[in-house]
């Protein structure tokens, strides 16, 4: 038998699907970084998630945690408070729109929080618990720097400035605008570095401390961005890399992160044909968090229901997660939308319901308890157009890995298909187990698959345990030896 080529990988759906087919849903890539591992990377399965809590409202907008610990989110048209225990308690209304909501704080000389949610900024005292409404506009982020707030509103591309360490206090003279662009600035990002990037629909710059007055802020001489942004809320702070969805004068869409000044683009051609056959993108909501020693930017479309995914440990590896919804058989955009990390976990909101979810990799199952559906296309298989024969084909992953017990996941499955048109169209489903609990010897294998000039081969799997692929091998004929080796 010889090894699957490239069985392991991300998604890559070209604009032909001849060219490759290959997808990854709710797995990742993880490269081995020693030389004795079985292979050079695995797929490993995406998180589950478990309800934490729920409140009133419906609709999650945005999630933040405090210096001190505290963690905040707002559903609805309500600010909440969430507890260690996943109890909450509501702190105030704000102003509801379709946008994510923004939070910055601005630590223990302050004792406050920002919050841009619908249009306007309000301050959230850490003390008196006391939420008061401070500017009305059409403000869509905030965030803090050497104790200032600062607020994009997005209209005027303003950027207004608070008093020192005092989020109750806005001087309507203390803001500052664009001078070097012409395109007014509709996204803004206060980085751990102490950067404030501005960044409009053609370009952006980099904004510093300089300690002038009575603007102390400054744009830096090399921080120019010639690198414009589409989508408002994509722009985040991934580890120590800006990341956001791009767009400029010349058009198209990409990718881009950027340490220090120079943006480079982490999206595949393959990704960027995905964002062309999108009808919208301006609403593309980007989260990061770090689990495992990966850091994973995740960029959701709701309009159009795709939840894509870089981890920045493998980058140009992209996978994608989606909610699986039995009725139609298809993916949703993955439901799990705003994140933090709060009391030792990761937490995600809802974007639709009332619900808080822990998010965890030991975990197995999506919202609702709804299973996980993991799909790997591999690459289709051509040499020279010839008709090649295939005997066996066998899943290398980690076996005996069912539950205890009787119910779902006690004998768990793979599934194959496999398609003879490069990934067009797709046979039969066949399933085989991949080993009960302790099963550690069972092989997972399909037999007498036929030949094709173009093969491509899929594997899926729902069962709720945990499932890591390996490798992948084939029994090939004669004619195709030469490909195999």
């Amino acid at each position: 038998m010889a090894a699957y080529p490239a069985f392991i990988g991300g998604s890559y759906l070209s604009q032909s699907t001849v060219a490759d087919c290959a997808e990854t849903f709710n797995f990742y890539v993880e490269r081995m970084e020693v030389p004795g591992a079985k292979g050079k990377a695995v797929l490993y399965p995406t998180p589950g998630v478990r309800s934490f809590g729920s409140v009133t409202k419906v609709g999650g907008r945005g999630m933040y945690t405090n210096g001190d610990g505290r963690v905040f989110g707002v559903t609805g048209s309500s600010l909440y408070e969430w507890f260690i225990d996943g109890s909450s308690i509501e702190r105030g209304s704000v102003a509801l729109d379709a946008n994510p909501v923004s939070f910055a704080s601005n630590g223990d000389g302050g004792q406050q929080l920002a919050i841009a949610a619908g249009g306007n900024v309000y301050c959230y005292d850490l003390l008196s618990n006391v939420l008061t409404l401070e500017l009305t506009g059409n403000y869509v982020q905030v965030g803090m720097l050497y104790g200032y707030f600062v607020a994009l509103d997005s209209a005027l591309a303003r950027v207004q400035i608070s008093d020192l360490f005092d989020g109750t206090v806005w001087d309507p003279l203390q803001y500052f605008e664009r001078t070097i662009g012409s395109d007014g600035w509709i996204a803004l990002l206060v980085t751990a570095y102490g950067q404030i990037w501005l960044l409009g629909p053609q370009t952006g710059e980099v904004w510093y401390n300089a300690g002038t007055f009575p603007i102390p802020f400054a744009p830096h001489p090399s921080g120019f961005i010639t690198k414009g942004i589409a989508a408002t809320f994509s722009l985040c702070e991934a580890g120590d890399s800006v990341v956001y969805l791009s767009t400029n004068k010349d058009g198209g869409y990409e990718t881009l992160s950027a340490r220090g000044f120079r943006p480079e683009r982490i999206s595949t051609h393959a990704e960027e044909y995905a964002y062309s056959q999108m009808t919208r993108l301006n609403d593309a909501i980007g989260q990061t968090y770090k689990s495992r020693g990966h850091v994973f930017y995740l960029l959701k479309f709701p309009t159009e229901q795709q939840t894509r995914v870089v981890d920045f440990s493998t980058l140009f590896l992209w996978h994608q997660r989606g909610t699986w919804i039995t009725s139609t058989a298809s993916y949703i955009a993955w439901r799990p939308t705003f994140h933090c990390f709060g009391f030792n976990k990761h937490l995600m909101q809802d974007a639709t319901t009332c619900v808080l979810y822990e998010m965890n990799d030991d975990l197995t199952t999506d919202v609702d308890g709804l299973f996980i559906r993991r799909v790997r296309t591999a690459p289709a298989i051509n040499k020279e157009n010839k008709e090649i024969s295939y005997g066996k084909f066998e899943l290398y992953l980690q076996n005996g890995n069912g539950l205890s017990g009787t119910g779902q996941g006690s004998n768990p499955q793979v599934v194959l298909q496999t398609s003879n048109d490069g990934g067009r169209t797709w046979g039969n489903e066949r399933s085989c187990g991949s080993g009960k609990l302790g099963n550690y010897g069972k092989r997972v294998f399909w037999e007498r698959n036929g030949q094709s000039r173009d093969r491509a081969f899929r594997v899926i799997m729902t069962d709720p345990v945990q499932w890591y692929l390996i490798d992948a091998f084939l029994d090939l004929s004669v004619e195709a030896e030469d490909f195999a080796a």
